[in-house]
């Protein structure tokens, strides 16, 4: 089941990705550095970034279950599934119809993602380097959010936060599709 588990949750880092591209080569006008991936639903393609944010959802919610079978903490757990609500429900509620609520979803989303990266860093659930570069991965992913506007171009530092924590959710797909059967940290040997 972990596998299955693990390869949902590729499947759907491969639709935000795949779908985010395309729409930056379709989108007339659209500049990805300066301009955020949810302006992208602005465009005459941009219903398909539900989709986009589908498959970040289904990425987080297939990595709680998988953790949830190697025996996480509860509380990293309901982070992802606030997480994949929030992803889920920003992809509903889309920028252009819904500002405010869909800015509000997927602040709410990135917060359970940091938070459950750090959980998951302290957990015993993860080899010490899995945790290391949860470490690191929650701290890029909370410095480029909060570096935007300020440091860098707002649509350069949402992409690299982004990009961080789909990060941790490929590595800890990737270490659920490997992982040996049964439950704690020998699972992941």
């Amino acid at each position: 089941m972990k596998k299955v588990v693990g390869i949902l949750a590729l499947a759907g880092i491969g639709a935000f990705i795949a779908v985010v591209i395309v729409l930056h080569f379709v989108q007339p006008g659209y500049n990805a550095s300066s301009q955020l991936m949810s302006e992208l639903a602005l465009g005459p393609h941009g219903s398909w970034m539900f989709i986009a944010f589908a498959g970040f959802a289904l990425a987080a919610f297939s990595v709680q279950l998988g953790l949830g079978q190697l025996g996480a903490q509860w509380p990293i757990r309901a982070l992802l599934v606030i997480a994949s609500l929030g992803l889920l429900g920003a992809g509903v509620f889309r920028l252009g119809q819904f500002d405010l609520v869909h800015i509000s979803l997927v602040t709410v989303a990135f917060i359970a993602l940091v938070l459950s990266m750090c959980l998951f860093a302290r957990s015993s659930v993860g080899s010490r380097g899995l945790s290391f570069v949860s470490w690191v991965l929650a701290a890029t992913t909370s410095f480029s959010v909060a570096a935007g506007h300020s440091l860098m171009p707002l649509g350069v530092s949402q992409r690299l936060g982004a990009g961080s924590a789909l990060a941790w959710l490929l590595l800890v797909a990737l270490c659920l599709v490997r992982s040996k059967q049964g439950k704690g940290t020998g699972a992941w040997s």
